[in-house]
């Protein structure tokens, strides 16, 4: 009887422990979404989620779904576990990974993270630490997100792409920051992604020794105020192996050519040249700064090849800007800058865009087959002088106009085969199209439209004219407000100079291009003596005695 009883409890004993046994190798997974409650408890109870201090939460095995923490001076430690979203399911992006709104003093740790749209979103969020996670984020959104947040720190995680979705655009940061300030950012590797780290409206930010490469475009900046601009960004910080440079308030220097990122916020008389700037939101970032040259640089892949916002008095010559995914420049509230002889080609937005910006002389450009406009003066950009620019087919317009873009000169350029030649919006009640300048009068002559129809007889009915003088004896006529009383019947083809300081063209840097410098010393745009060409040293918009001296310090200099 006893040995009966004995076997019957072995029995019942080795049958519990192969329940047990194959529960374990057949985990329950949680799903939906669970919260960490204000009160301590979790919810819904059998949640995957162990605590026995109500302080420090565990997971204890993956989850097929997304946490909400609604508690503070808490942790929540992965454990290495996996917190698995539905990503991008019926034309809708789902919940976040973890989502914290208005939360103080959060850990998040060791947690796996993969397929949501924002892997961690954080709102109004302060003295929280995300720490040694690994996010694979799905498309359009963040792996992190803050919103206006302060005093945390984002430290050792692993961002990238979860997968592609078939017939959508993957566009997710890694870490995106809005209105967000005092920040830590270290030691996070980010790959694959579309964007690594995006600053946006967000100032006094301390970013050291991020990785990020294989990304579309690695890092950005986006501000309107000077305070949004100032971070701590050390060169500590790589981007495809090269290092960011991101000087504040520096002066009198030269940024090496190492650089992979370069970005000058209040500074003046900084050089950026020679160097390859891929894979950013912009190759090269000035934002209030003066005085500063940008020449002889490769910009490519990137949002915007440059972007200036509040900045003056600076010069951009010499740059290839090509095949970038907006635009090659943008002119952000930014004027009597100088912009001349780059090459700015197969941009998928504007060629030359300007945004309030005023007084800018852009000449001897080549701006040609971006898709959408070749130049676009945008809203309240006024003054500007553009011309000897070739303005060739361009997808959208040659050049647009919007509201309140009165009083440029435009003028010897050629427009050739651009999908529409000028576009000009009519913004007043009556619909009056702002007034621009088409000609320098004759016989200087107007612009080349590759769509002009009109004829330059031998003997025209203009007795003033000479007759058959290379320009139509008909105006070509844009609207009411705009016409180019003498459009050119050929291109406008002056003596391009083959590099800087070559003002005649030949092909080498001598005393002929000092003296021709010379002649035309302390002209402006428009003066009868003014050459462009001459115009290489800030400040912009005057040759003066910077601008021989860099002509004469680059004698002996030869282009082929």
């Amino acid at each position: 009887m006893l040995k009966k009883t004995v076997s019957g409890l072995m029995l019942v004993l080795l049958l519990t422990g192969m329940s047990t046994l194959a529960f374990n190798f057949q985990p329950v997974r949680a799903s939906g979404t669970i919260y960490i409650k204000a009160d301590g408890s979790v919810d819904p109870p059998t949640a995957p989620i162990s605590t026995t201090d109500n302080v420090t939460y565990t997971l204890t095995d993956n989850i097929n779904g997304s946490i909400v923490i609604e508690r503070n001076n808490i942790v929540v430690d992965g454990a290495g576990y996996t917190l698995q979203g539905l990503g991008y399911v019926g034309g809708y992006f789902l919940v976040p990974g973890i989502n914290m709104t208005g939360r103080d003093h959060v850990t998040i740790e060791n947690a796996h993270i993969a397929n949501f749209s924002r892997g961690i979103w954080m709102s109004h969020c302060s003295g929280c630490i995300i720490s040694n996670n690994n996010i694979a984020i799905s498309v359009n959104g963040a792996g992190l997100l803050l919103e206006y947040c302060s005093n945390n720190t984002l430290s050792g995680n692993n961002i990238t792409k979860y997968r592609e979705i078939p017939g959508h655009a993957f566009g997710s940061w890694a870490i995106l920051l809005y209105y967000s300030l005092n920040n830590s950012i270290f030691g996070n590797n980010i790959t694959n992604c579309y964007g690594g780290i995006h600053l946006v409206f967000s100032g006094n930010n301390t970013l050291s020794s991020n990785s990020m490469a294989n990304n579309d475009l690695n890092f950005g900046v986006l501000g309107q105020n000077l305070s949004d601009f100032v971070n701590h960004v050390d060169i500590a910080n790589i981007v495809e192996g090269k290092p960011i440079y991101y000087w504040i308030n520096k002066r009198n220097m030269i940024v090496p050519v190492d650089a992979g990122y370069v970005a000058l916020i209040n500074c003046t008389h900084v050089t950026v040249q020679n160097l390859n700037l891929t894979k950013n939101s912009q190759g090269v970032l000035l934002a209030y700064t003066t005085n500063s040259t940008i020449t002889n640089n490769n910009m490519t892949n990137n949002y915007d090849g440059i972007r200036l916002c509040a900045s003056l008095n600076n010069s951009i010559s010499g740059n290839n800007i090509t095949t970038n995914n907006e635009n090659g420049i943008y002119l952000q509230e930014s004027s009597n800058n100088g912009i001349y002889r780059n090459k700015i080609t197969n941009n998928i937005g504007s060629g030359i865009w300007l945004d309030v910006s005023s007084f800018n002389n852009i000449s001897g450009n080549n701006v040609t087959n971006n898709w959408g406009e070749g130049f676009l003066l945008y809203y309240y950009s006024l003054n500007n002088s553009i011309s000897e620019n070739n303005i060739a087919n361009n997808g959208g317009v040659g050049i647009g106009f919007g509201p309140y873009c009165s009083n440029n000169s435009i003028c010897h350029n050629n427009f050739k085969d651009n999908g529409q030649q000028v576009y000009i919006y009519p913004y007043d009640p009556a619909r009056a199209r702002p007034m621009n300048v088409w000609d320098d009068g004759y016989p200087s002559g107007g612009n080349y439209w590759s769509d002009y129809s009109g004829v330059d007889l031998k003997w025209g009915s203009d007795q003033s004219r000479s007759g058959s003088d290379g320009i139509g004896d008909t105006a070509y006529v844009i609207d009411g407000n705009n016409r180019d009383r003498y459009p050119l019947m050929k291109p406008w083809a002056p003596s391009l100079p083959k590099g800087p300081c070559d003002l005649n063209g030949d092909g080498k840097v001598d005393i002929y291009d000092v003296v021709l410098a010379s002649v035309a010393y302390g002209s402006r745009p428009g003066d009868p003596n003014w050459n462009s060409y001459a115009d290489l040293a800030p400040p912009q918009g005057i040759i003066n005695i910077y601008d021989i001296v860099t002509i004469a310090v680059n004698c002996g200099k030869t282009y082929p």
